[in-house]
């Protein structure tokens, strides 16, 4: 049994890499891409206030969604729309990467919440190990949006 302290510590683990994102909103700021840093601004917040706040809740985790979702559109949309005007090997390098960490994401979240493992283990530590993971992956990737 995990004790609220040792919870509580973990989650706090959460709030720091969800800070990751503030570079996200940054880049896409700088480079013109309003929509997308938005989407970011809004994770930044809802990611702070999920992680480090609020006990986990259906509603609160639904409201961390939201953004998650917005910068899933808008980064596909970004994504195919630069694929149409970037050089062939630019387009590899940077596809594969791309896509290649949005198959983690997708894999170490709804498999793992399929098979309780990952985001999902039932050790906090390791569960929040695997999401702070995400955190990093999916930051360095919606960057490798950016600069394509």
């Amino acid at each position: 049994m995990i004790s609220i302290e040792l919870l509580i510590h973990y989650r706090e683990h959460l709030t720091y890499t969800a800070l990751l994102f503030i570079t996200n909103f940054i880049n896409a700021r700088f480079n013109g891409y309003y929509y997308y840093s938005t989407w970011f601004y809004l994770l930044i917040i809802t990611s702070i206030l999920f992680h480090g706040f609020y006990p986990k809740s259906i509603v609160m985790n639904l409201i961390d969604k939201i953004p998650i979702l917005g910068i899933v559109a808008t980064g596909s949309y970004i994504f195919y729309t630069k694929t149409n005007v970037v050089s062939y090997p630019k387009k590899i390098t940077f596809g594969l990467f791309i896509i290649g960490s949005f198959v983690y994401v997708l894999l170490i979240f709804f498999y793992g919440f399929l098979t309780e493992q990952f985001c999902f283990n039932p050790d906090q530590k390791i569960a929040n190990t695997y999401h702070a993971m995400i955190h990093l992956v999916s930051s360095i990737s919606h960057h490798a949006i950016i600069m394509m």
